[in-house]
Parts: C-alpha cells; structure tokens; sequence
C-alpha cells in the first residue's frame, strides 16, 4: 500500500506541461516532459524509439518556459542528452516526429492496411468505352511522324 501512495505522490509531483504558457522547473527532470512540452508548444505528435526513452533525466539550470521560441531551447537540451527528433515523412517538416538516440537511423516505415473486396460479377462494357475514348484522345494528340505507316525499309539499302 506504502509503495502505490508514494509511486501516486511522485506521479503528481512530475513537471509536465498543461499549455503552451507551462514552466518547467529547474533541477533534474525527466526527459519526457520535454518531449511533452515539444508537442504541446508545436502541436505535432511524438513517436518514441523504445518506451524507456521518457526515464532519462536532464538538468535544468534555471526554470524553462514553454513558449513561443521555446521550441528550439527543448530541442537544444535533448541534443545535449544524445536525443535527436526527426521527422517521420522527411519532406514533411510539419507533422508527427521520432525521438532516438542514434543519429544514423531513420524512422520506421509506415504500414499500410490492404482490404481485399471480393467481386462476383464485372460488367467489362463501361470500362472498354472508357479504354477506347483514352485511346481515340491519344491517337488524336499523335504527331505525323509518331503515326503508323505502312513503309517498309528495302532490305538491301535500309531505305
């Protein structure tokens, strides 16, 4: 019973940001709260490389406020604690992010869901009227040298 009493008190007593106005104490603080205020202040999700990645602690020398700017502070500390956030699409600066500790990786890919419908019955008449009206569109974009001719080059001369 002691042990649940002192694991809620020390649960309480954590420095994670509400809002974008938040302060992070000074002293040594989980790494997770961080990685909160980081989401919190850019509004992106972060994605954590293993579950204990939150447990490291970084100290804080003066209170930290999360604010506008702020941003680049938190990334700042977590560079210095060997933590880099990448993004998960690397043409997408905006949007979810991976926090690691090797610099070298990259995020891990995306899972895509396949559903397979079945089909009883194809009527194949829509589809072959759309084929042959792609197809007369493209005849028509044709130059005079791409259309089919009927020459044939003289076998001995090649002309």
């Amino acid at each position: 019973m002691n042990s649940i009493v002192l694991t809620a008190w020390l649960g309480l007593l954590l420095p994670l940001p509400q809002s974008a106005d938040s302060v992070l104490p000074s002293g040594t603080i989980p790494v997770g709260a961080l990685l909160s205020g980081w989401s919190l202040l850019t509004e992106q999700e972060m994605i954590a490389e293993s579950s204990t990645l939150g447990h490291r602690k970084v100290r804080l020398l003066e209170p930290l406020s999360i604010s506008g700017g702020g941003e680049v502070l938190i990334i700042g500390l977590l560079r210095s604690e060997g933590i880099e956030l990448k993004p998960i699409h690397p043409r997408l600066v905006i949007g979810p992010h991976w926090a690691t500790t090797d610099p070298t990786s990259n995020p891990p890919l995306a899972r895509f869901v396949v559903r397979v419908v079945r089909l009883e019955h194809v009527n194949p008449e829509p589809i072959c009227e759309l084929l042959r009206i792609e197809a007369n569109k493209r005849e028509h974009r044709l130059g005079p040298l791409d259309r089919p001719s009927r020459f044939v080059p003289d076998p001995r001369t090649g002309s």
